[in-house]
Parts: structure tokens; C-alpha cells; sequence
């Protein structure tokens, strides 16, 4: 599965590389999952509830 090499940012806008979609992004998500990959906001509203 390819990676990208980003490390992401905890706080803070994302980068130019992370806003990125290019030649680097693969179907590897959809392809395991059957379904698109979900960003990450999406996951901490879902599970917000874990944290409280």
C-alpha cells in the first residue's frame, strides 16, 4: 500500500501536501473497505462521545 510520508498536524491548518490530491492517492481505501475514505473531522464527530 503506498504512503504518502506525511506526518499530518495535530493542531493548525493542514499543509499545501497534505491539501494534496495527486498521483500519490491511491483507490487502496475504497478497494479494502468497499466504501470512500472518510476524513478525519468526520471520525471525531462520530466518536466524540469516547472522549467526553
Amino acid at each position: 500500500m503506498a504512503t504518502t510520508g506525511l506526518t499530518g498536524q495535530a493542531t493548525g491548518d493542514p499543509t499545501p501536501a497534505e491539501q494534496r490530491i495527486g498521483p500519490d492517492v491511491t483507490p487502496d481505501v475504497e478497494r479494502v473497505l468497499g466504501r470512500a475514505p472518510q476524513n478525519f473531522g468526520g471520525w471525531v464527530r462520530r466518536h466524540l462521545s469516547a472522549f467526553r
